[in-house]
């Protein structure tokens, strides 16, 4: 996969799962059965990160990203990427992410990350590890 397609993989993949009306299949689109993903050490296995896109969809009025870096090598991605969202409640963050992908057969069996609360309000730092 060149850095071109890795960067399109993700933006789908991102626009997809955390889409308000995502069904319940995306998942298998783009993750394997055994994905697990460690997000500033807290790891959720594929359940999980399911129940975590739920709490997202039901926290946030909308949610988009900006890719600033994104690396293609062998069967590894590796991206920097910015999460701005508004929750419904009205309030606004923004999260750098920096991340590495696995991948197995076109999809995503590991991902590990790493987050940085840029803007918004100390409740918001767990973005990418709630589950309600």
């Amino acid at each position: 996969m060149t850095g071109a397609e890795a960067r399109a993989f993700l933006e789908e993949m991102y626009n997809a799962v955390c889409a308000p009306d995502a069904d319940s299949n995306v998942i298998g689109r783009y993750f394997t059965d055994d994905f697990m993903q460690v997000v500033d050490g807290t790891e959720h296995n594929r359940a999980e990160f399911e129940a975590h896109l739920a709490t997202l969809r039901e926290d946030l009025a909308n949610i988009s990203f900006e890719f600033t870096t994104v690396i293609a090598e062998g069967d590894r991605l590796a991206d920097v990427h910015i999460a701005t969202a508004e929750r419904k409640d009205g309030g606004r963050m923004k999260i750098k992410f920096i991340g590495v992908y696995t991948l197995r057969d076109g999809k995503i069996c590991r991902f590990e990350e790493i987050s940085q609360l840029l803007e918004g309000v100390e409740e918001d730092r767990d973005l990418g590890t709630r589950i309600h």
